[in-house]
């Protein structure tokens, strides 16, 4: 997803406020759950991108949600709001919990498995992945049983296919081109 420099200067602001006053987890905490909510609700997100409506009253609307917000998250919803940005708010917190996981050295990762994944597979993923990043893992597992069997692993931008269906795939292909000659 790209970001918006106006995002990201908000969301880099936020962070480092957020670190000076040693409120970095409790922050976090609340801009993920501030997060889920705006991508949990399309008719906030539209509320908060029409143009019609003053940027107090989407400014209310936010805190009406989040009402036992921290000072500093109510601090950006002000500073969004005089302005004009409240429409950035999802973008802003999106970037605030990518540059938080960077300063924490947090990769996100995601497994997808045609069976679930037992807690000591998911532990053992976890610190291969950490040792091959360098940085702590928060892992997603998901079960998508089209793999026939295998996974497939992604962590930041690489991706690792080991599924029974990639590889059926790669013989397909492989066979046709034999075929083709």
């Amino acid at each position: 997803m790209k970001h918006s420099q106006a995002a990201e200067r908000y969301a880099k602001a936020a962070l480092s406020l957020a670190y000076e006053q040693g409120s970095g987890a409790v922050f976090a905490q609340q801009v993920n759950d501030l997060l889920a909510t705006l991508n949990g609700s399309e008719a906030l997100v539209a509320y908060l991108h029409n143009p019609t409506v003053e940027q107090a009253t989407k400014q209310q609307a936010v805190a009406a949600v989040a009402p036992q917000s921290h000072q500093i998250m109510q601090g950006l919803w002000s500073a969004l709001a005089q302005n004009k940005r409240m429409d950035l708010l999802a973008e802003v917190l999106t970037a605030y919990e990518r540059l938080d996981a960077e300063k924490n050295k947090i990769a996100q990762a995601t497994v997808v498995s045609a069976a679930p994944l037992t807690d000591a597979v998911v532990n053992t993923l976890k610190d291969k992945l950490a040792q091959a990043v360098q940085k702590t893992i928060a892992l997603d597992a998901q079960v998508d049983t089209s793999l026939i069997g295998g996974f497939i692993v992604k962590v930041d931008d690489l991706a690792y296919d080991a599924s029974v269906a990639h590889q059926l795939s790669q013989l397909k292909e492989q066979l046709t081109q034999v075929n083709n000659r």
